[in-house]
């Protein structure tokens, strides 16, 4: 039948504990056995090694967890084993540690639960989330430098500059003269001098005159200048249209002469030359000076016959830079001229036509003393001047 061969099995497992306990007796000195079968013993007791003990031997070696009434002598627990007296060092509860493993029959070291948990949310929190948001897209470098230092360094330099370099140019008033000449604001030199009508007169009708008159309230700066001014020049003793056909000379001038003082005007002044010369021919002495002359007599260092309007420089009346004639200058009556230089450029009107309009050759206008210089020779003429207005826009 095959139910013998468990039955053996249990005998033989039986025998093997029971020559174990026989042997431990031995060795603690025991001499005589107490039984040799069960029949030796009292009821409920097993001959176990020769002595009788309480309870029936189990002898399997496949005790479960709920065994707990037999003596236990075998070596393969499967489940949690409350009794004391095992101390085989197999069960498989005990091999098992894993703190978060709550199943005491799982002895596996691949637990996948904790692993899965640090691993993804490492991941995920270091490098998606936080590093890569935080730095490169919420700081915005670019923003916030580049527009506000533009904006500031570009407006604020544009405006102060701009402001502070504009030039301030000395106030001349306008002169009417018909008030008295002091000699704390005007030079006057020879023969020239102020009508009690209100104008300045250079030279008077008589021959072989020279005077002139220089303006020392302030003087011209640097720079684009504007000034207009009457003038006439003739035969009759009152300013406008008269029956005169004399041909008078030699003519006026109005000068900007460039010098440091009063004494060095009145001495370059005094050496001026007449007659041709025009009260202005300073030459061969050097001087940083602007002329426009009105010449009403013909001489050799003329560029024309008849009477014109010239532009020259440096006490020099014999250089013509720019000249045109003008047929009705010596008709005595006044005639409106507005004089403009713009860098090397030189606009002259008179009564309201343009008659120069050109560039000078050698022109660096730098301002100075303004006044006005007339002579005659033997033909005469009076020389008026009236009506001065100065207006710059200065440069340094």
């Amino acid at each position: 039948m095959q139910t013998a061969a468990p039955s053996r099995l249990r005998n033989t497992l039986a025998a093997l504990a029971a020559g174990l306990l026989l042997a431990a007796c031995s060795a603690s000195g025991s001499t005589a056995p107490d039984c040799e079968s069960a029949v030796d013993c009292a009821r409920g007791q097993t001959c176990l090694s020769g002595s009788c003990v309480e309870g029936a031997v189990d002898t399997g070696s496949e005790d479960t967890a709920t065994d707990s009434g037999r003596i236990d002598t075998g070596s393969e627990d499967s489940g949690a084993d409350p009794d004391p007296t095992d101390t085989v060092a197999e069960d498989t509860a005990v091999a098992d540690t894993d703190p978060a493993d709550t199943d005491p029959a799982d002895t596996g070291a691949d637990d996948t639960t904790v692993a899965d948990t640090t691993a993804d949310t490492t991941a995920d929190t270091a490098v998606d989330d936080t590093t890569a948001d935080t730095t490169v897209d919420d700081t915005t470098v670019d923003d916030t430098t580049v527009e506000d230092t533009t904006d500031t360094t570009v407006e604020d330099t544009t405006d102060t500059t701009v402001e502070d370099t504009t030039p301030v140019c000395p106030t001349i008033p306008a002169l009417d003269f018909t008030a008295d000449l002091t000699s704390a604001d005007w030079l006057i030199v020879g023969d020239a001098s102020r009508e009690p009508a209100g104008w300045l007169e250079l030279t008077g009708l008589a021959g072989g005159q020279q005077g002139a008159i220089f303006y020392l309230g302030s003087t011209l700066s640097r720079g684009d200048t504007e000034i207009s001014l009457r003038v006439s020049t003739g035969q009759c003793p009152l300013p406008g249209p008269c029956d005169s056909t004399a041909d008078g000379a030699d003519g006026f001038a109005m000068s900007i002469i460039g010098l440091t003082g009063v004494a060095e005007l009145a001495n370059l002044l005094a050496a001026a030359r007449p007659g041709e010369g025009l009260g202005y021919a300073v030459t061969p002495t050097v001087v940083d000076a602007f002329h426009i002359e009105f010449d009403t007599y013909h001489n050799a260092i003329d560029p024309t016959l008849r009477n014109h309007v010239a532009i020259t420089l440096n006490g020099d009346p014999t250089n013509h830079l720019l000249w045109t004639e003008t047929p009705t200058l010596e008709n005595n009556a006044w005639h409106d001229i507005v004089l403009r230089i713009e860098g090397i450029h030189v606009t002259v009107l008179m009564d309201g036509i343009t008659v120069i309009d050109a560039d000078a050759p050698g022109l660096d206008f730098k301002g100075g003393y303004i006044g006005f210089t007339g002579s005659t020779g033997g033909s005469t003429n009076y020389h008026r001047i009236d009506d001065l207005q100065i207006v710059q826009a200065c440069t340094f």
